[in-house]
């Protein structure tokens, strides 16, 4: 068998990197966006640390690869280091080598003490990654929103921003504390990175400021889809649960203003009852064209039982750009 390697995003050869994944999709469609040097580079240096990426070559041809990239993940109130693997591609001349999975196990080989590495895999993944040692935290579920709503004008405490800063930090720390999920570490450098300075995708901010600071923000991508405009909610964070519905009732109050016929959502299952209280319906998932899943694998140290018995809590954002 080839011999897997792994290089950082500093060391990695974009070309070739990029051709992969071209040839390996080809037949779904790409995104030339999406397949470019420039966003690649963005995507691997996130604030925390620098992407890991597993190369396999046969005869000098790049044929199988794997990425990982680090976030601040938030445990019952502490923060650890969790690393995201994405970007898989193997040549469609070299599958069934194992080169997936020989990719997938050198990044394992990194992990720490107490960090974690997961992914969403698709229906078809699942069961190759399960194999290897990874458990569900969850199946990616979509809601959907016509939206309506008698509100007549913006809220007071609600506005537009274009930038993350001391406001969201003092408010990531307090969600943090105030959280029993594991979730995505929302610090204004992350958001900044993730949304503000994303090299493809616009997004609209809403934050949600009383005299006491920062209590809730969302943030929304315009799509569209069958020729309808649609909202996606990436991020939707309350220290309330009023917070959340007049965030999303706002949300609503916009898009009308803009003609949008759907709002969407995804989770990974903690809008099981929230979902129907705040208007939105649940997809069937045999109705959607992919079907992921939260996976994570159990690495060593202290914190690896609670990341397995901790519900997670994951939204549209954490693997729609990434």
């Amino acid at each position: 068998m080839a011999k897997c390697i792994v290089v950082d995003a500093d060391q990695l050869e974009y070309d070739s990197f990029i051709n992969l994944h071209f040839e390996a999709f080809n037949e779904i469609g790409t995104e030339t966006l999406l397949y470019s040097s420039k966003f690649f580079h963005w995507k691997f240096h996130p604030p925390v640390g620098i992407g890991q990426i597993a190369l396999i070559y046969e005869k000098n041809k790049l044929v199988s690869t794997n990425t990982m990239i680090p976030f601040e993940l938030c445990v019952n109130g502490r923060k650890i280091i969790g690393w995201q693997a994405t970007d898989a591609a193997t040549a469609k001349n070299s599958r069934r080598k194992g080169y997936s999975s020989s990719c997938l196990k050198a990044l394992l080989g990194l992990i720490k003490r107490d960090e974690v590495l997961f992914l969403f895999p698709n229906q078809n993944a699942k069961h190759f990654v399960s194999e290897i040692g990874a458990y569900s935290k969850g199946t990616i579920h979509t809601w959907l929103k016509i939206p309506l709503t008698r509100q007549n004008n913006s809220p007071p405490e609600i506005s537009t921003i274009s930038r993350f800063g001391l406001e969201q930090d003092r408010f990531a720390e307090a969600l943090r504390m105030h959280s029993s999920s594991v979730q995505v570490f929302c610090s204004a450098n992350y958001l900044n990175w993730c949304y503000v300075n994303n090299p493809i995708y616009k997004y609209v901010i809403f934050s949600f400021d009383s005299d006491e600071g920062r209590k809730g923000f969302a943030i929304i991508r315009s799509r569209e889809l069958l020729g309808k405009k649609i909202i996606s909610i990436e991020e939707l964070w309350g220290m309330e649960d009023q917070i959340i519905k007049k965030l999303i009732r706002f949300i609503q109050w916009w898009s009308i203003r803009r003609n949008v016929h759907w709002i969407l959502i995804q989770d990974n299952g903690h809008l099981t009852t929230a979902g129907l209280r705040y208007g939105f319906l649940p997809i069937p998932t045999r109705m959607l064209p992919t079907r992921n899943a939260v996976m994570a694998f159990l690495t060593p140290g202290n914190i690896s039982n609670t990341l397995r018995e901790t519900n997670w809590q994951v939204l549209t954002g954490n693997w729609d750009h990434i």
